[in-house]
């Protein structure tokens, strides 16, 4: 029950505040705490080399040291990790030179009754990822430019692993595709009207609070279900588009349900979730929230490993 009465306060918060990305700050801070852990766990060295990289970014003085000196010194690093990984969505708009917003996301089409996955061209999540690796991996690459890729990397890896930053579904009520649910509307358990992307990002957690992010990246890495073992097949594709893939097939049979999820087109008057909806949907969100952590995990050593 308090999760429940948790969990329906996450998503009124999401109503009463601006629109959200991704799995939003606190799912991003949330992935970051789980990969933190995993690598401090299984691969300390990887995880000292992360931060040092981190320290080079040219926002780090200005940014996340002064936020850093309220922290205790045991956590300033797992802070930065949290910080790095929102830092794409914090610049969007305020920081030109920085902002990428076709970065975010791949509009995978699909198409209820119709069989087959097109990876549209062009820019795109999965193009960034590869540029940033690249970037990463470099050896001619300043530090400055190293460390706003990794800040990238730890971003994408989560973008990719919410399931309608894959997707965009492709009707007759929707010809020109809802965007990935943002021009889907449906209603929250508040009885206000929220888009189905947006009630996605809100899944996780509520709080924009670092703290919080900490504690429930705790909470899920206690779950029997949700421990590293259970995601070995999963864990062991390494390729970002198939991951991209992973998350459109989740977007057809948990999102939109094989095209069966009602939706409406009009932003004051969404349509009603199925009442089994939102507890099956949150235990694929958790799934997939700790899949992005032990993925960043996975990556930051095969990057830095050596």
């Amino acid at each position: 029950m308090r999760s429940l009465i948790a969990f329906f306060s996450g998503i009124c918060f999401l109503v009463a505040t601006p629109t959200a990305l991704a799995w939003n700050g606190p799912g991003h801070m949330t992935s970051a705490a789980i990969a933190y852990a995993d690598l401090k766990d299984r691969n300390p060295a990887v995880l000292e080399k992360v931060i040092e990289i981190l320290k080079q970014h040219p926002q780090y003085e200005s940014k996340w040291a002064p936020k850093l000196e309220q922290v205790s010194p045991r956590e300033r690093d797992l802070y930065l990790l949290m910080f790095a990984a929102t830092w794409p969505d914090d610049v969007r708009k305020k920081y030109p030179e920085y902002d990428r917003p076709a970065w975010h996301y791949v509009n995978i089409p699909y198409h209820p009754g119709k069989a087959g996955v097109t990876i549209p061209k062009g820019e795109s999540i999965i193009s960034a990822y590869l540029e940033n690796l690249s970037i990463v991996k470099s050896s001619h690459a300043d530090n400055e430019a190293r460390a706003v890729a990794l800040c990238w990397l730890l971003h994408l890896i989560g973008d990719v692993h919410q399931p309608l930053h894959t997707v965009k579904l492709v009707t007759e009520q929707f010809p020109e595709g809802d965007r990935g649910g943002t021009r889907f509307y449906v209603l929250a358990p508040s009885g206000k009207t929220i888009g189905l992307h947006r009630f996605w990002d809100g899944l996780i957690l509520g709080s924009k609070r670092p703290q919080e992010a900490g504690k429930e990246a705790v909470k899920l890495r206690k779950k029997p279900y949700l421990k590293r073992e259970n995601f070995a097949d999963r864990l062991a594709v390494k390729r970002f588009d198939d991951w991209a893939v992973e998350g459109h097939d989740i977007a057809i049979e948990q999102v939109y349900r094989r095209g069966t999820l009602q939706g409406s087109t009009e932003k004051d008057n969404g349509a009603a979730l199925p009442n089994d909806y939102i507890n099956k949907v949150k235990e694929v969100a958790e799934r997939q929230i700790m899949l992005t952590g032990y993925r960043i995990s996975d990556t930051m050593v095969d990057l830095l490993g050596r």
